[in-house]
Parts: structure tokens; C-alpha cells; sequence
């Protein structure tokens, strides 16, 4: 199971509730756990991401932000950081077109085996005993994200599918990969949006979306100045309690079901 930061702080090794998407702030790592026994792959890749709708439902499919934690950021019930909160911004007037754009660049990976002979001397069993908890983050995705909305306001003889062409092309994801490339014939005036880990100053703030997506394109060099050249966490990857009990020949207990909300009751909520 993956989930993406959107505000949780939790580290290798934390305890996760599903059902409440919170950190219990319980560790199942003894303090003597030493870090040089953590897994690091070096990544160097990037993910682009097009967001035309603007609507809850696409922004969290995109983000693969499903039932249980879907629920608990439209009910107030996280705190989210930069990337959370563009989940649920909304557009300026009714009477405006808005797309957005979302640029991960990934550095690096940081992962745990419970279940390793080498591991299985610095793991606290009682901690296993939670029934607060669901789950175990054995995982960290590394890097830095930037998100770029762009919402024009319609004007007279302007139609939104119009507009959506045109915002459509000049927003291509494989334009973050290339130079300058061609332009839509019509000029179009918007209003930019920046969220994420890097946020220019005023006197470089993007006025264009050539330009937005020209800051996107160094996203890879922010990360030379940022939190040791790792970035901040992108993704938390997350394992069964039961499983990792499992590894320890730990009885089976009996626990809450983790209900997941289905699909269509979110839509109605959203």
C-alpha cells in the first residue's frame, strides 16, 4: 500500500491508521536501531502529472488518494501541507477555466526489512500490540514536487472548451522534458498558481505558462539546496501489522475491519 505526503510527518518504522489516516506516533524500531541498516536506492526521475477537471474527484485519482484517506482530507481532519492543500483548492469564479500542472522529481528511496534477520534484533514486538494501528511504513520516497495552476476568466465569444483546448496545449506533461516547443496560435491571459516545495521569489515569479513550465524544468536543481539533496517525502509505502506480526509468529488478533469507503459515497461527499 502507497500513500502520497500530504501532510503526515511519520518516519521508518511508524505505526498508521487507515482508518483515521493519522500517525500514532509510535515507533516499533527500538532506539538502538542503527540507520546504516536502512535500504537507499539513489532515483532520478520525473513525474508529470495534467490536471484538466480541476474537480475532487480527478485531483485525488491523479494522486492516487483513495477512499478512507479521500474522506479525511475533505473532512478537515488532516492537516495538509503544500501539496495537500492544492487537493482542495478550487477555482476563483465560476465563470473561469482552470488546469494545473504537477512536477515530482524523485531522488531517492529509503526502505526497511522487517521481516531480515538483521533487522528482526531492533524491533519492538510490543508495539505490535497497538490496535490503534493498521499498518507500518516500511518505505520513503524522496524528492520535491511543484504544482502549477493556470485559470483564465472567460470573456465575451470565448467558450470554456475553447479555453481547455488551448490551456491543454500549452500544458502538454511532455513539454517539462523539452525546450521551447510551438505555441497555440491565440494569446491567453492567466492567473498563476504556485504550490510545493519550491516557490520563486516575487521578483521571478512566472507571468507566463512557458514560463511556469520553464520552472519546472529546473525543479532537478532545486534539490542541490534542499534538505541535504534529498528533497522532502513525496510517498510513504506502507505494510500490514498483521503481516509484520506475522513475521514474528505473533498470534493472529482480533482487529477493527478497515472499512473502505466506497467510490461513489466520496463523489456524493465531494
Amino acid at each position: 500500500m502507497h500513500i502520497p505526503n500530504v501532510g503526515q510527518i511519520m518516519t521508518l518504522g511508524d505505526l498508521y491508521n487507515a482508518r483515521t489516516a493519522h500517525c500514532t506516533n509510535v515507533s516499533v524500531l527500538k532506539d538502538t536501531f542503527p540507520q546504516t541498516l536502512i535500504e537507499t536506492r539513489d532515483e532520478n526521475s520525473i513525474n508529470t502529472r495534467f490536471i484538466s477537471e480541476e474537480t475532487y474527484k480527478e485531483k485525488f485519482e491523479v494522486f492516487q488518494i483513495d477512499g478512507n484517506l479521500r474522506l479525511n482530507i475533505l473532512a478537515n481532519l488532516i492537516p495538509l501541507n503544500t501539496q495537500g492543500k492544492f487537493l482542495t483548492t478550487e477555482k476563483r469564479s465560476s465563470k473561469s477555466v482552470k488546469v494545473s500542472m504537477s512536477c515530482a522529481f524523485q531522488t531517492k528511496a529509503d526502505k526497511i526489512d522487517i521481516g531480515s534477520d538483521t533487522i528482526r534484533g531492533y524491533v519492538n514486538t510490543k508495539a505490535l500490540d497497538d490496535l490503534e494501528a493498521t499498518h507500518v511504513v516500511t518505505g520513503i520516497q524522496w524528492g520535491v514536487n511543484v504544482v502549477c495552476s493556470f485559470e483564465h476568466t472567460l470573456i465575451e465569444g470565448e467558450t470554456e472548451q475553447e479555453v481547455l483546448s488551448i490551456l491543454s496545449a500549452l500544458c502538454k506533461p511532455d513539454k517539462v522534458g523539452v525546450g521551447r516547443s510551438e505555441q497555440p496560435n491565440k494569446d491567453i491571459s492567466v492567473q498563476i498558481g504556485i504550490l510545493g516545495d519550491i516557490v520563486p521569489q516575487a521578483d521571478s515569479y512566472p507571468t507566463t505558462v512557458e514560463d511556469a513550465i520553464q520552472l519546472m524544468r529546473q525543479v532537478p536543481g532545486f534539490v542541490m539546496g534542499a534538505n541535504e539533496k534529498e528533497g522532502s517525502v513525496l510517498l510513504y509505502k506502507l505494510e500490514p501489522i498483521e503481516k509484520i506480526r506475522a513475521y514474528f509468529d505473533l498470534e493472529t488478533r482480533i482487529t477493527p475491519v478497515i472499512n473502505t469507503i466506497r467510490s461513489e459515497l466520496v463523489d456524493r461527499v465531494e
